[in-house]
């Protein structure tokens, strides 16, 4: 018997383009339309975030690696998990649940993780590493901020200002390490949703004029 070992690397491109499409997108996607995915994306990367994140000119070889390396194994598991977790939900409230159906509105496609019929409220299921701690009704909007811009956006395109979160915390609140999940009844206001839709469209209008739409 022979082997032979090899170093075997996943690269951006190839995660996020494969592994996360097989995963994430279930349905293909117009392709002649922008998804509110890409410009919430774009827009926590751009906006929310300014310099918080080390070009890679100033990152060394052997800490980018290492980085690399940390990125691809919370993003497969991230993803993976939330994905089951997601099915699992969705299985469960069968009947009563549209699921994952691609919606337009106003010129940006979205995918809805649900929309539970008995009460017309849009709902979304996520898995994190972080911790449950910054996860209270006080906190948790500025601290996962994407997160409720999508929810807005869908609460909009679907026709309602209710919205029910479902989290998997991986680690939950690290004191212990033990897996929890949590569920965030919220209730938007016309004004919230109004005010949301238009920083999509004022950043969807910026992403064309540089290109990246």
């Amino acid at each position: 018997m022979r082997i032979i070992e090899y170093d075997f690397e996943f690269d951006n491109a190839e995660m996020r383009g494969g592994v996360g499409l097989a995963y994430s997108n279930p349905t293909p996607r117009s392709s002649h339309l922008p998804h509110v995915s890409d410009i919430i994306r774009d827009l926590e990367n751009t906006i929310t975030k300014p310099g918080q994140r080390s070009k890679d000119s100033d990152i060394s070889d052997t800490d980018r690696e290492r980085l690399n390396r940390y990125r691809e194994m919370g993003f497969m598991w991230e993803l993976v998990v939330e994905e089951t977790w997601k099915r699992r939900m969705q299985q469960r409230r069968a009947g009563d649940l549209i699921s994952q159906v691609e919606i337009e509105y106003d010129g940006i496609l979205m995918t809805p993780d649900g929309l539970y019929i008995p009460d017309w409220c849009n709902e979304e299921y996520k898995a994190t590493w972080r911790s449950m701690k910054r996860a209270s009704p006080e906190s948790i909007q500025a601290e996962f901020w994407a997160w409720f811009v999508q929810m807005k956006s869908y609460c909009l395109g679907q026709g309602t200002n209710l919205s029910r979160l479902f989290v998997f915390f991986v680690n939950g609140n690290y004191a212990p390490m033990v897996p929890r999940s949590k569920r965030f009844d919220i209730e938007f206001t016309d004004q919230d949703l109004s005010e949301n839709w238009l920083m999509i469209k004022q950043h969807e209008r910026h992403m064309r004029l540089q290109g990246r739409l």
